[in-house]
C-alpha cells in the first residue's frame, strides 16, 4: 500500500510538470490599456513604456515622468501562471524591476513585469504585459492578472 501511494504521488508530481514552453516577454513600446475592454487608458495617455529584453531595460516616459531601470531575472519557479488545468498551468515569463516606479502617486515596491497569455500562446512572445507587484500577486487570487495591463504598440 505504501509503495502504491508513493507511486501515485510521484506520478502526480510528474504530471504537474509542464513540458510546454512559457509565454515570453517581448521588446517594444507599450501603452497602458483597460483590463475590461482593452482600450487605451486616458489617465495614462502620453506615457510610453519601453521594454528591451536584449538590453534588459525598462523605462516609462512622458512630459511628467522619466523613469528608467533594469530588468531583473527571476527563477522559473517564481514566474506567474495563467489558465490552470487539473495538471498544470501556462507559465508566463516574469522579471522584476531593479527600481520601483511610481504610478498614480503610488510607489510600486517589488515590481514585477510578466507576459499575458493562455493555452495556445506557449512559446510565443506576448503582445500584452502585466505590470504588478509581489504584494499584489501574493494577495490576489486571480491567476495571470496584475495591477496594470500594457499592450504592444510598436517594436523598438
Amino acid at each position: 500500500m505504501r509503495t502504491h501511494l508513493l507511486y501515485l504521488t510521484l506520478l502526480g508530481s510528474l504530471g504537474a510538470c509542464s513540458s510546454e514552453p512559457p509565454v515570453y516577454i517581448g521588446s517594444g513600446l507599450y501603452t497602458f490599456i483597460s483590463q475590461e475592454d482593452g482600450t487605451p487608458l486616458e489617465a495614462f495617455s502620453g506615457i510610453d513604456v519601453s521594454v528591451n529584453v536584449e538590453r534588459q531595460t525598462f523605462s516609462m516616459n512622458s512630459m511628467d515622468i522619466e523613469f528608467q531601470t533594469m530588468l531583473v531575472a527571476r527563477s522559473e519557479d517564481q514566474w506567474m501562471e495563467s489558465c490552470p488545468t487539473n495538471l498544470n498551468a501556462v507559465q508566463l515569463e516574469t522579471v522584476g524591476l531593479q527600481d520601483a516606479p511610481t504610478i498614480e502617486d503610488e510607489l510600486l515596491e517589488e515590481p514585477l513585469l510578466f507576459a499575458d497569455g493562455c493555452v495556445g500562446d506557449q512559446g510565443e512572445t506576448a503582445t500584452r504585459l502585466w505590470l504588478s507587484t509581489v504584494a499584489y500577486q501574493d494577495t490576489n487570487n486571480t491567476l495571470g492578472e496584475g495591477l496594470y495591463l500594457l499592450e504592444l504598440s510598436t517594436s523598438p
